[in-house]
């Protein structure tokens, strides 16, 4: 069974497009420390920020136009941050 989906997928990549896509001139790293950060937010709605299973779910389109690497990043990035309610 997947911990993540397509639609999270989607999520990932429309809000943290300047940190993951890859012919984006000037990439602008996502705020680690901003629980309203919609990078933030699509990140850490997959369940454990299993950046893998979004990788999984890349087309070899999407694996072009976006940074594996970075996209896995994101875990690292935001998984220090509390959310609050």
């Amino acid at each position: 069974m997947r911990k993540c989906t397509h639609a999270q997928k989607v999520n990932i990549l429309r809000a943290c497009w300047r940190w993951v896509k890859l012919d984006h001139g000037h990439r602008v790293l996502p705020p680690h420390n901003d629980v309203f950060d919609p990078c933030c937010n699509a990140a850490r709605d997959v369940r454990a920020l299993d950046m893998d299973c979004i990788v999984d779910l890349l087309t070899g389109e999407e694996r072009r136009r976006y940074d594996v690497g970075r996209i896995r990043s994101l875990e690292r990035i935001f998984a220090t941050i509390e959310m609050k309610d």
